[in-house]
């Protein structure tokens, strides 16, 4: 495969993917499809070169960006507001890839193990995508693991929704929209700082369980993306296809509703101390808080915590239940 160019306008932010390894293309087209720009930009603030010489192993991985970039030493790394933070060799030895970053000096080595569920190319893919998601930081946009969603169409009392995997973001999300409130994502948005935090759309393809697609959103089979088909073990589906002004850019978070997984037919909601939200959100989101923006991040997470009221909602095995229970939250 020849060396294939990507470009994402990421909130202003321009992101340069080079590649000649399918898999690396598809997944960050996956990642943000919604932000590819189709025609070539002059302009660019983030560059991250992917190349291999098989469609298996990874030849090399180098990230470069706009803000004071240049090669030090021999050891061929860049350095990022004067911050070493990518080696630009990945060495493999019996089926594990060396990643090494270097952050204030302090040398940090990642192993990445290979699966047969998740072969080697692939999880370090994935891995670039945290390094990618850290320099976005310096542009003061911070990633954080949630829905986003509208309270009764009104932007500026936006709910969070945010849980492990597979707790329900996804679905209760697909409901809301289903009655006519607006979102930024169903998975991750960025968090933007500021007087007041506002939180920036991060929309990718909605990611819904095979059977729950089935059983209780018959109406989005159509706009299911069968390129994506089982990424994640999920059904990927372009929503506003059904929905077309569905998507809104930034909201103001308000609420902020953690969804923990219980195998019960009931839901139950409780308030939570701002204490245990901050505690709760640094947990989920402990890949982000990398390099030198952790002080940054942890002072934003804060600030959300006291800008939003926190809960956390028992999801029932009853999809209807769960959303009565939160329907009655938002509605206070």
């Amino acid at each position: 495969m020849k060396l294939k160019e990507r470009y994402y306008n990421i909130h202003g932010i321009i992101f340069l993917l080079k590649t000649n390894i399918k898999k690396a293309l598809h997944y960050f087209d996956f990642r943000f499809d919604y932000f590819r720009e189709r025609e070539n930009i002059k302009k660019r603030d983030i560059f991250l070169s992917i190349v291999s010489k098989n469609q298996t192993e990874i030849e090399q991985v180098c990230f470069e960006g706009q803000i004071n970039i240049k090669k030090t030493g021999e050891t061929p790394f860049y350095s990022y507001n004067d911050q070493n933070i990518f080696l630009e060799v990945i060495k493999e030895k019996k089926n594990r890839a060396f990643i090494k970053t270097d952050f204030r000096q302090k040398s940090c080595q990642a192993v990445i193990s290979n699966t047969l569920q998740q072969p080697l190319a692939r999880m370090v893919i994935f891995k670039t995508l945290f390094h990618l998601y850290q320099l976005i930081q310096y542009y003061s946009l911070y990633p954080l693991h949630a829905a986003c969603v509208s309270q009764k169409g009104n932007l500026n009392k936006a709910v969070l929704l945010t849980g492990c995997g597979g707790s329900g973001k996804s679905t209760l999300t697909a409901i809301m929209v289903q009655q006519g409130e607006k979102l930024l994502a169903d998975d991750s948005v960025f968090l933007q700082p500021g007087k007041e935090i506002i939180a920036r759309q991060y929309p990718r393809y909605l990611s819904l369980d095979a059977q729950i697609l089935k059983k209780s959103f018959p109406e989005l089979i159509p706009a299911v993306i069968k390129r994506y088909d089982g990424i994640f073990g999920k059904k990927q589906i372009k929503l506003d296809k059904i929905f077309p002004d569905c998507y809104a850019s930034k909201m103001k978070p308000v609420k902020l509703v953690f969804l923990r997984e219980k195998k019960s037919n009931q839901a139950a909601i409780n308030i939570l101390k701002q204490e245990e939200a901050l505690i709760k959100l640094l947990q989920y989101n402990y890949r982000y808080q990398q390099g030198n923006r952790k002080k940054q991040y942890f002072q934003l997470v804060s600030q959300l915590t006291r800008q939003s009221t926190a809960y956390q909602l028992v999801v029932s095995k009853k999809v209807e239940k769960t959303y009565h229970m939160l329907k009655q939250l938002l509605e206070e």
